[in-house]
């Protein structure tokens, strides 16, 4: 009884098989490469002061967005989930309070007030109204912020 071998594979087909995956792994691994991103950084102030508490907010117009939160000093670094800064473009930016827990249901014991926050002027919590924008170049980019009343 003789073995069949007319079923196996040429040694020219599994070099084609070899290359097509590779070209494949290849291909897939070059596509994860993401967008061209910058550093961002810079001082939130309100009148020369700076804003300790709060957040800084980056719009895209195509909706791409990213907040930092103020250090004590007013300073800033954007992070995103596209690496250690932000893709490059124009930027609308907002400066707001920081976020609070939500009022619980059982408003037995109710949260303290929230502190009103007069050194972020309302204008400065709206994209539409803040005026400031940021343009995001190729290299690091330092953007400070000086709000008025």
């Amino acid at each position: 009884m003789a073995l069949r071998t007319d079923w196996l594979p040429t040694i020219h087909s599994l070099r084609a098989w070899a290359l097509l995956l590779v070209s494949i792994v290849l291909g897939v691994a070059g596509c994860d490469k993401g967008p061209p991103i910058t550093q961002v950084s810079g001082k939130v102030t309100f009148q020369g002061q700076p804003v300790s508490e709060g957040v800084i907010n980056f719009a895209l117009e195509s909706g791409f967005g990213v907040q930092a939160v103020l250090a004590g000093d007013g300073s800033y670094r954007l992070l995103s989930h596209h690496g250690k800064g932000i893709p490059l473009g124009s930027y609308k930016v907002t400066i707001a309070p920081p976020s609070f827990d939500p009022v619980p249901a059982d408003m037995s014991n109710p949260p303290p007030p929230q502190p009103p926050y007069s050194n972020i002027p309302q204008r400065y919590r709206n994209f539409d109204t803040s005026g400031f924008t940021a343009e995001a170049g190729e290299s690091d980019n330092v953007f400070d912020f000086d709000m008025k009343p």
